[in-house]
This record gives C-alpha cells, structure tokens and sequence, in this order.
C-alpha cells in the first residue's frame, strides 16, 4: 500500500525520546489519571517510581530501558484467547480555516477538501475492507470523515465528542505551548485523553474470530497522544512531533499485548505541493490575542458552572424520584386508612358519621380526640392480629373514641348522643403512665419457660393514650402470647398460677379456681381470624415518612432557587461570551477588510505598472475620445429628431381626434331633441286613441237606448 510508506528520520528521532512522566492509577475506572505535579521528574525519580509488569495496574508509559507492560490496556488475562488482530488507522483532518477560534467556523479549506479526497481515495484503493469509521464532534474531522465516506460507502459514521482536539499532557520542554494551558483543566483533559485512548487502542477481544480494519479521523493533539501511549513511550514527548494534515497513522494491536507501529503520519498518498501542516497562515495580533484569552476565561467559567448546574440537576431529578417513591408510600397509608374507614362505615354506621364530623369539627376541641380503635391501631406482626381483635371488645375497636380533656368528651358526646343521636362511646385517658402499667406485668423472660415470648402489649403500635386505655380496661400488659410450646406445659402453668390468661396457636385460655374445691381450671376458646386490624401501619414509620418527605421537598425547593440563580449567572456569562465573540467578528471583519483593500491597492498598483510601462500619445488618445463624443452627439441628435417626428404625428392624431370627438357631440345632442319630440308625439297620439274610443262607446251607447 503506498500510503503507508514511513516517515522520515524526525519520527524515529522522537521514538527514541527518553523523557518520561508518571501515573497514578484509578483501578476502579480502569484508565489512568494523570497529576501535573508528577509531570517533570529526575532520572532516579522515574527509575523508583515506574510500575513493575508484575502489577495490576494501567499505568503507562514507562521508559525505554525498562521492560515491555504486557498488562498495557488492563487485558493481559485475555492474552492469546484469539489469534486477530486490531488494525487502527488515526487520520488526521484536512486543512481548515485558522483565523477564527470558533469551532464551528473551522470548516475545511479548499486544499483541505482535496486533501480529505486523496485520504479517501487512497484507503478505496487499498483493497482493504474496513470495519468501522468513526469521527470525533468536531466540524472539521466531521467534514473530512464525510469525504472519506463517499469512497467507503458506510451505512454509519459513528461520533465520539471525546476524540475532539485537546491538550493531553504537559508537554516537555512546554516553550511558550505553556501559556496555551487552562489552568484547572490539564487534569481534567488528560483524564478524558486517557479514557479515549482505552476505549480505541486495546487488543482484541476474545470474541473476535477475524482481523478488523479501524478508521478514527480525529486531530493531531490525539493521535500523537496515542502513538506515545501505545508505545509506552514517556507521554511528555507527544508534542515533540508533527503530523501533516489528512495524514494516515497505522497501529496494530496484537492479543498478546504487543503494539506494532507501522506508520505515523504518512502523506505518500497527497502530492507533495499539496501538503501542509499547522505552520502555515499563522497570525496573531495584540487585541485578537487578548479576546481570545477573555473568551477562554468566560469559556471555562460557563464550563465549570454548567458542570455545578448538571449536578443541582441530578440531584434534583433524584430528589423527584425519592418524593415520588415516599409519595407513593404515604398514599398506600393513606388507601390503608380510607379502606378501614370503610370496614367501619360497613359495621357501625354511627361511629363512621362521628369520625367524619370530628374530623371537620376539631377547632371545636381544645386537645387531641383519639377517633376508634380500628383506625388508630397497628399490628406489624400478621400472625398477632387475631389475638389484638379478640382481646379488644367490639365495642371499643369500632365505636369508642378516648378523650385528653373531659370537657372535650362533654362536649363530642353532647353532640353525637343528644343531637345526631348516634351511638358512640367516649373515654378519658386513665392517669397511669404505660410504663406504670409495664412495671405491673412479669418480666417476659421469667414466662420464656413455659413457652411465652411476648405480652399482647408488645404487638400493638398506636397512640400512647390508647395503649393505656387497654392496659386499664382489659389487661393487655398482664396478657402473654405463647408458641406451641406452651401446650405440654398447660399444666405447669395451671400450677404456677401466676397467669390467668394467655394465647397459643388458635385458643384463648382461662385459669380459674374452684371456689368450694380450690382446685384449679382451664377453659380455652377458638381465637377467629382477624377481619378489621389487617393492611396495619407503622405509625412510626409513618412520621419517619412524612419528615423524610418534608425535608426532600425542602431541599427541592432550595436546589430550585440554586438552579434559577445558575441559569442566571449562566445568561450573564452567555451574554459576555456573545460580546466577546461579536467582537472578534468585528475584528475579523476588519482584517478581511484590509486584505480586500490591500488587494485592490495592488491590483491598481499593477495596473499603474502597465500604464507606466507604456508610452500614451495625448493628442491620438484626445483625437479619439473627441471622435467618440461627436459620435456619441450625433447618435443623440439622430434619435431626438425621430422622437420629435413621432411627437408630431401623435399630435396631429389627437387633434383629429377631437374633431371627431366634436362631432360626435353634436350628433348625439340633435339625437336627443328627436327623442324628445318623439315622446310628445306619442303622448300626443295616446290621447287621440283615448277620445275616439270615448266617442265610440258614446255613439254607442247612444245608439242602444
């Protein structure tokens, strides 16, 4: 292939450069980030510092002298699992407008075209089929891959904004490329270097059977990146090297972690007048120079911004998913509750009005009203809630509503018994403490023997003032809940007599003693299964709920007003970047300008050359413009003559016109006289018709009497 002829002794000069410098290794991300402070280091620095082979690491490059990283691209447990071979072709773009920094209007020149043409011609001809093209977000390496592509015909053209051009490491030695760096974001470009470069230049995978062809068309900066990275030669010499434009670099990688360089910036297939590089129509000028590092600074501000504004983003969107997920959460409560609201209305339609007029009536009541039972209790455990509703009278579970203040319970029941006339019951909160009551039952553990593990207490969740309501009423402190266990020791129990009742499995037993034989009984009755306390929530977890949905809802709004201060500050930088940009098409504008003038100030310079250069006869050149102004006045005078001789016949039709226009006049004048003469004749005759036809009928009448 004769494109792929090598470069001269300039490239094999800059392989064997020895600088160095040193990664450190995210093994996480599995690339390597690179730290500006480690850029520039000694000779016996490098040498402690250099990852050994052996390690499991990216880290890259190392120096000549050192022994090949077979483990490079991270893969080397893959190594020899397939017998293809990687064959990657870096292109480098065509030619392309320099005297504007926008990236949009570095479009291909002319020769840049030609350039990408022969690029795309010579890879057609090579007999070569080609298994992928991509190109990176740039519109020049877009332009150029599209060229390309006319002669390659590939259905897809993939692009990956990551292969755009960039500064990938501190160069060494810098000169003056130093002032070229952004300070903040060398790190941030070498990152971004380094996972391009692993996502292209690696060995292959298992999974491929045959050899592939890849075309990447990207930028200098890049490809000399990855010629150094891929040749473990030291990363701070890629500057140190050219590449001409549309030039071919080929690399080929092996499954066995070698990498083969077969090319680097090869031109063979662009006629040699036809080449060129980033050294040609360079300018530069004091105010464009400084609009452009104001354009830099407000570029990397709006930069980070956006980065701080995508992430109040982020946040939020995952804050919205998180209000979402415990908005979903409390409406289940919520559909938890109105379902036992409407067990309730189904079993006691008084209870059910009372609740639904306490509920809009409690500015009527100066402390809590606790509604009933079926609606303010919980059981977490399924398997306790049989024992909850057996224990608890219908009566409460349903209809009894427990009051902190008794002028509160006055005043509901008033209301309930004597004017809607409903059947409720109300209560006030006992004054012992719950845990008055708990001091009241045996510990638990003294009943573990007899196969008990937990009083009924202990399984209900509700409010305290409820919990000590059913202490005092029915004893669920003193109530212990047994496992299987405790039915071989019914007897042991029955003689200890400390426990009058208890649970297990499915029965309710009694202990009593025989008033006139003092002999000890049990009686046990079947517990049903539970049919109101089910589909029961923590009230805990509730308010946990509710809190944790305040607090997101609050740091919404807080990363709302964070995000429209960002928006603004973004509109004002955007702003101050269009100012900029304007400005430097003004100055653009001015250069254009003056290089059109120059040409015109050349152009007639040129033409002031010829003039001089020849010898102009006056009196023949005044002989001859005299001529043509006597020809010019007699061509003048000849065309004024027939327009007056075109005017004079248009002069004597009109006047012959208005004679007939005249007469005409006449005619129809003595036309109307006849017509009105006319019109007297026929009234005239009219009234003749109408007296004979009188003298008829006269006569006739005359004649019949």
């Amino acid at each position: 292939m004769r494109f792929f002829t090598k470069l001269a002794a300039t490239t094999v000069g800059v392989l064997c450069t020895t600088a160095s410098a040193y990664f450190f290794v995210d093994e996480k991300k599995r690339y390597g980030v690179v730290f500006a402070a480690n850029i520039v280091q000694s000779s016996n620095d490098i040498s402690d510092n250099l990852v050994k082979p052996d390690q499991q690491s990216l880290s890259c490059p190392i120096r000549s002298s050192e022994r090949w990283n077979w483990n490079w691209d991270g893969r080397h447990c893959e190594m020899n699992k397939t017998r293809a071979i990687r064959h990657i072709y870096l292109i480098r773009h065509g030619q392309y407008q320099t005297r504007t920094k926008f990236e949009d209007e570095k479009q291909l020149t002319e020769l840049g075209n030609e350039q990408a043409d022969w690029a795309g011609r010579a890879l057609a001809e090579s007999g070569i089929t080609f298994t992928r093209l991509v190109q990176s977000g740039l519109i020049r390496a877009i332009q150029t891959a599209t060229i390309i592509n006319k002669y390659l015909r590939f259905n897809k053209v993939e692009q990956d904004i990551d292969l755009n051009e960039g500064f990938p490491f501190l160069p060494e030695p810098a000169g003056r490329f130093i002032d070229d760096i952004a300070k903040g974001r060398l790190e941030l470009e070498t990152e971004r270097m380094e996972r391009v470069f692993h996502r292209y230049i690696h060995r292959p995978f298992p999974s491929q059977t045959e050899d592939s062809h890849e075309l990447i068309v990207c930028h200098a900066n890049v490809i000399r990146y990855f010629v150094c990275r891929a040749l473990q030669i030291p990363a701070d010499a890629w500057l140190r090297f050219n590449l001409f434009h549309c030039s071919i670099t080929h690399l080929v990688c092996t499954s066995d972690g070698r990498v083969i360089c077969y090319g680097i910036g090869d031109v063979g297939h662009i006629p040699q007048e036809r080449r060129s590089n980033d050294f040609t129509n360079i300018h530069s000028s004091a105010e464009w120079n400084k609009l452009e590092e104001e354009r830099k600074k407000i570029s990397e501000q709006q930069a980070q911004m956006s980065n701080k504004h995508q992430q109040v983003i982020d946040e939020m969107r995952r804050i919205q998913q998180d209000i979402q997920i415990k908005q979903r959460e409390l409406d289940h409560i919520n559909n938890v509750q109105e379902t036992r609201l409407a067990k309730l209305q189904h079993q006691n339609l008084d209870a059910w009005k009372a609740v639904k007029w306490l509920r809009q009536n409690k500015m009527l009541f100066q402390k809590t009203i606790y509604e009933p039972m079926i609606l303010s209790l919980n059981v977490n455990d399924p398997n306790m809630m049989k024992y909850v509703e057996f224990i608890i009278p219908k009566r409460d579970l349903l209809a009894m509503f427990i009051f902190e203040d008794t002028d509160d319970m006055e005043l509901f029941i008033k209301e309930c018994h004597e004017k809607q006339k409903l059947v409720v019951h109300g209560s006030a909160i006992p004054s012992m403490s719950l845990e008055e009551f708990r001091r009241e039952s045996m510990p638990i553990r003294d009943l573990k023997k007899y196969g008990m593990f937990q009083y009924v207490l202990d399984t209900i969740q509700g409010p305290d003032s409820i919990l000590r309501y059913l202490c005092q009423t029915i004893k669920i402190h003193t109530l212990p809940i047994a496992n299987e266990a405790a039915m071989v020791h019914i007897d042991d129990i029955t003689k200890d007599g400390r426990i009058r009742r208890f649970f297990v499995k499915n029965f309710f037993y009694t202990l009593s003693i025989s008033y006139y034989t003092n002999e000890p009984s049990t009686t046990n009755v079947h517990v049903q299964k539970e049919k109101y306390l089910t589909d029961s929530v923590s009230h805990d977890r509730k308010q946990k709920i509710e809190q944790e949905h305040a607090q997101m809802k609050g740091r919404y709004t807080e990363l709302q007003k964070s995000q429209q201060t960002f928006e603004k500050d973004q509109t004002s930088l955007s702003r101050q970047l269009d100012d900029v940009k304007a400005r430097k098409i003004a100055i653009n504008d001015k250069r254009n300008m003056k290089a059109k003038l120059e040409r015109k100030i050349e152009e007639k310079k040129h033409t002031l050359t010829m003039y001089q250069r020849k010898q102009i006869d006056i009196e023949k050149e005044e002989k001859l413009a005299h001529e043509k102004e006597m020809k010019i006045h007699e061509d003048k005078m000849h065309k004024l003559s027939v327009q007056v001789k075109e005017l004079e016949n248009f002069n004597q039709k009109c006047s012959t016109m208005l004679i007939d226009s005249g007469r005409v006049a006449l005619a129809r004048q003595q036309h109307l006289k006849a017509d009105g003469k006319l019109e007297t004749y026929n009234e005239e005759l009219t009234q003749l018709k109408v007296c004979i036809l009188l003298l008829f009928f006269n006569q006739m009448f005359v004649t019949l009497h």
